[in-house]
């Protein structure tokens, strides 16, 4: 790990030592890409193919416009921020593509640029921290949409989780809390 700016966590790590998050684990409080309780997108982390090939070519012509966020915990460096960025330049590095190097103002090849990759690095967050960190506002993000924020509530209300440290994670009001318990205790009768 090269630090760049240690105020800001800026570092530079190999791209391959990235763990994109487990697997969702319904026994187990862990953290994941929230994303992935929407059924009908388990594959690409939550994403169609259609939304990473448009990233792809926006990293193509104008570069990574945002770091990936990673969490360094045991020894590992796992992804907590950047799921589809993630996926977009593994698909990059695989076809040999050319890429736009904002540092440069050039197009080299993607492994080139991303093989060691700035991206910001967190030490140390619990499954909780992570969450709030994945479910803060970003205006270069496509939300994670209410049905997974839904679902998320009812993994962490089947642990028994407290209203506040749910809030603490998803950023929503407790009025939206409260009615979304209550549509999950009627869809769970």
């Amino acid at each position: 790990m090269q630090t760049i700016d240690a105020a800001t966590g800026l570092c530079r790590i190999p791209f391959a030592s990235i763990k994109p998050a487990k697997e969702f684990d319904e026994f187990e409080f862990g953290f994941f890409n929230p994303r992935i309780l929407d059924a009908k997108n388990r594959e690409n982390y939550g994403f169609s193919q259609e939304e990473i090939e448009n990233l792809k070519n926006s990293i193509k012509s104008k570069g990574l416009m945002e770091n990936l966020h990673v969490n360094h915990i045991d020894g590992e460096y796992v992804l907590i921020d950047g799921h589809r960025r993630h996926e977009a330049i593994s698909q990059l590095i695989a076809e040999n593509a050319q890429c736009y190097d904002r540092h440069t103002n050039k197009y080299v090849y993607a492994k080139d640029i991303y093989s060691n990759i700035i991206v910001t690095v967190h030490h140390g967050l619990n499954a909780s921290q992570c969450f709030s960190r994945a479910f803060e506002s970003d205006s270069n993000k496509i939300s994670f949409g209410e049905n997974a924020t839904i679902r998320f509530i009812d993994y962490c209300l089947a642990f028994g989780m407290s209203e506040q440290k749910i809030l603490e994670m998803c950023g929503k009001s407790i009025s939206w809390l409260r009615y979304a318990t209550k549509l999950l205790q009627k869809v769970n009768k």
